[in-house]
């Protein structure tokens, strides 16, 4: 009887202890989601504020990475015309995506200095009327080669910071709605890279690719206004920053980020991805030779950017919420899958093809300029960047030529496309890794 009842407490002591565990574990489960609850409602308190106090600096942004775009995205339409205006080759005219790099080359790292040292309004405001002057200044080449070559570096040495510019910018006003911005922002870009072909067709075939290029110069100079009247460096405003954002651009230097090994695989992703980027050089010309008219494959090229713009709002979102480099490196996945349909099925898909590889660019766009302020913060962001961007021209340079090369070798664009391909993938491979190494924000230095 006596050891009956010991049984009876033992088990109702047992019972009441695991009650009381279970009790403790449901308390912890639901302290733990309201704080998530909680952490997500203060995220969005924050980044509602930042849209409302900073909302001047987004449009700055919309415009001018809008219009700032526009020339670079038009490029592939004159690369026909003028070969048979002036009788030059494939191969000559692909020459001036060299010169180009050498002067994105040069220019990287002294833009970014220049970015961190005088800040993005006096930057900015210099930027746009020399690059309107060096677009226009393309109506003066002559027959002489040489001088195509020399306004493609002018050109490039120029304009070649424009994202880098309106990035740090929004980076300074936008916090925890970074890549919602950039992603609004670069949806402006795609929309003026769709109009950029467009308008720079109609000139074509209405006036001559002269006069093109003198449109293409006014509309690059629509976004001064806005800047001169808008764009305000950081420090100007400190006292009507949101509550809670810092207002210090904290972060690492560019000798702290080296030794870290996502850097070097970062850099590495970049240089693979300039050498794949050759394929889209070409995709006037490759569309053209799968039979169809040149009027057809700019609206082509037009659709790849509006299918750039369209998603680069979610994919902000989807930074903002995920790791950037998996989604960079998912991009590329996509990107390498692109290049093989093109390799592979010629243009008999080619506004499938066209939006798929404009959905890979701005994955690959977006996810690039939040993973740098997300790895190495702001101090040298302008340096880091601009390192980076150098690093991307020099691929930028080679791919092109070597696109072209292989056509030339093969007889096709089958093999060209295949290895880019191969390329991209690699790009792939190498953020996938990036995204094991971050560098924690406690190691920065302030």
């Amino acid at each position: 009887m006596n050891q009956t009842r010991a049984d009876e407490r033992s088990l109702l002591r047992r019972a009441g202890e695991s009650t009381a565990h279970e009790n403790r574990r449901n308390a912890e489960v639901r302290s733990v989601q309201s704080a998530a609850l909680h952490e997500r409602s203060a995220a969005a308190s924050t980044r509602a504020a930042e849209f409302r106090e900073s909302w001047r600096i987004l449009c700055v942004g919309l415009v001018g990475l809008a219009v700032g775009l526009v020339p670079g995205s038009a490029a592939g339409v004159f690369i026909l015309p003028l070969c048979h205006y002036f009788g030059w080759s494939l191969s000559m005219m692909s020459a001036s995506a060299v010169f180009g790099g050498l002067g994105a080359i040069f220019a990287g790292p002294l833009q970014g200095l220049l970015l961190d040292r005088f800040g993005f309004r006096c930057v900015v405001l210099t930027y746009i009327p020399l690059s309107a002057i060096s677009v226009a200044a393309t109506c003066l080449i002559t027959r002489n080669i040489w001088t195509l070559y020399l306004i493609s570096f002018i050109g490039s040495f120029v304009g070649s910071g424009c994202v880098m510019y309106y990035v740090r910018a929004l980076s300074s006003w936008f916090e925890a709605g970074r890549g919602t911005a950039i992603g609004l922002v670069f949806a402006a870009g795609g929309l003026g890279c769709t109009l950029g072909p467009c308008v720079a067709q109609y000139m074509l075939d209405e006036y001559g690719w002269r006069l093109a290029y003198l449109s293409l110069a006014a509309i690059v100079t629509l976004a001064w206004p806005f800047s001169f009247a808008w764009l305000r460096d950081r420090g100007h405003l400190l006292a009507n920053r949101p509550t809670g954002i810092q207002a210090t651009a904290n972060g690492c230097t560019r000798r702290d980020a080296a030794k870290t090994p996502a850097f070097w695989l970062i850099i590495s992703a970049c240089l693979l991805s300039g050498l794949a980027d050759g394929g889209l050089f070409f995709l006037v010309p490759f569309f053209n030779e799968n039979g169809m008219s040149q009027r057809s494959a700019s609206y082509c090229l037009s659709l790849l950017f509006a299918a750039s713009g369209v998603v680069q709002p979610l994919l902000g979102l989807v930074n903002d919420r995920l790791s950037a480099p998996l989604v960079a490196a998912s991009a590329y996945l996509l990107y390498a899958a692109v290049f093989v349909a093109f390799g592979l099925a010629g243009s008999r898909f080619a506004v499938l093809e066209s939006i798929l590889a404009g959905v890979a660019v701005s994955g690959v766009s977006n996810s690039l300029f939040n993973i740098i302020p997300r790895f190495f913060g702001l101090k040298s962001f302008g340096e880091i960047s601009g390192l980076i961007q150098a690093i991307s021209a020099i691929a930028g340079m080679i791919g092109p030529v070597a696109f072209s090369l292989l056509r030339d070798t093969t007889g096709s664009y089958t093999a060209p496309y295949l290895a880019a391909s191969t390329v991209a993938a690699g790009a792939s491979f190498c953020m996938m890794l990036a995204a094991r190494w971050p560098m924690s924000v406690s190691s920065w230095k302030r």
